[in-house]
């Protein structure tokens, strides 16, 4: 199954085993116990091609003793937590839909950064309050409604964070993209400042804008929110 190399996510499996512990953390109290048992089956069969598993439903269903229905829900769980992205593979000779392929992302989203600093003497937790009561202005016209919302979430956003997302999104998706990466990296890592590791934050971003665009990812929102989140944790740690 040498076809399987070109969708993994990691070079070496100490990386790999990394992220399975990345995954549980981020999202352990939203694990039930098959969609684990589901995980950590698909992490054992993604060793070979680091990060990369083809399975069966009744596979996998079989080995850890659950319906098919249930896995399959299980699955659907993992995918929408971000912690697996699924690929329906299509046998060439038969026809039809086979194994799928799972693959377990990364969530490190480490850069080689460069030692660039960005000071900002009145840090923000989230967008200013006034771009809210903007984004419900009554106006008929949805362009320039957009336009005025993309002005105040410019104007009352550091640059270099807005400049983030500007690449990839305008007005009221500028402003929820924006509110997601403040929301993802609070607490307990509110003392992180995303201006001091922009390039950081940068790569996270436009790394999960590729995956995103080559159709890797699907649930951009929730993929976004884990991998900042790890991010900003990984910041976290370091800096202790």
């Amino acid at each position: 199954m040498n076809y399987l190399t070109e969708y993994s996510t990691f070079n070496n499996t100490q990386e790999l085993n990394a992220a399975i512990g990345d995954h549980i953390e981020l999202n352990q109290h939203e694990l039930n116990e098959t969609a684990r048992d589901v995980f950590m089956l698909i992490s054992q069969y993604s060793v070979k091609y680091n990060g990369v598993a083809h399975l069966k439903i009744d596979t996998i269903a079989n080995i850890i003793g659950k319906s098919g229905r249930t896995v399959q829900r299980a699955i659907r769980t993992l995918e929408q937590l971000g912690m697996i992205e699924r690929l329906e593979f299509m046998r060439n000779v038969t026809g039809g839909n086979g194994a799928n392929i799972y693959v377990i992302p990364s969530l490190s989203c480490r850069a080689e950064a460069d030692n660039a600093r960005y000071d900002n003497d009145n840090p923000i937790d989230e967008p200013n309050e006034s771009i809210k009561l903007l984004s419900s202005n009554n106006t008929d016209d949805t362009a320039d409604a957009e336009r005025i919302i993309n002005e105040s979430i410019t104007n009352n956003t550091p640059r270099e964070i807005v400049d983030l997302f500007r690449p990839f999104f305008y007005g009221s998706e500028l402003y929820r993209y924006i509110g997601l990466l403040f929301k993802a990296k609070y607490r307990p890592h509110a003392s992180i400042r995303i201006e001091e590791h922009i390039e950081d934050y940068k790569a996270c971003i436009y790394d999960v804008m590729r995956r995103h665009k080559a159709g890797i990812v699907r649930n951009l929102d929730g993929y976004l929110f884990a991998s900042i989140k790890a991010l900003s944790r990984r910041l976290f740690v370091d800096a202790l």
